[in-house]
């Protein structure tokens, strides 16, 4: 099942970058190409 081009309902989330825990949204990302990927919190091994 292909996700490529689907469209992401609206969100916010945490994410850690240039050293400090920012906030994204979906509108962050409007227009832009992007990759989501998902770590689970308890840093299993990928």
């Amino acid at each position: 099942m292909s996700l490529i081009g689907t469209k992401l309902g609206e969100f916010k989330v945490k994410a850690y970058h240039n050293a400090e825990f920012i906030d994204i949204t979906n509108k962050d990302l409007a227009g832009k190409w992007s990759a989501i990927f998902f770590y689970p919190a308890n840093f299993t091994f990928v």
